[in-house]
């Protein structure tokens, strides 16, 4: 990833992403999946929503939170 400054927005595959590094003493930046509004620190913006397709299962927990697995019983059977 190039160096971008933190707080920096971008777009793509359909998604926003916001540059953040809490701890630079640490590594370099990533890229975290936001919603547009979300600060410069990270962290706000609200939930997300994440939707999964067969065999993709996504499912939200009482806290928020998201568990993601796949479910290959669903895949056809390869004769």
């Amino acid at each position: 990833m190039t160096s971008l400054a933190p707080g920096t927005e971008l777009s793509n595959y359909g998604r926003s992403y916001i540059v953040v590094n809490p701890n630079a003493a640490y590594g370099p930046s990533t890229l975290n999946l936001s919603l547009p509004d979300t600060n410069a620190g990270g962290g706000g913006g609200g939930p997300i929503d994440i939707n999964g397709v067969e065999p993709i299962m996504v499912n939200t927990q009482p806290d928020n939170g998201k568990v993601i697995s796949i479910d290959i019983t669903t895949l056809p059977t390869l004769s």
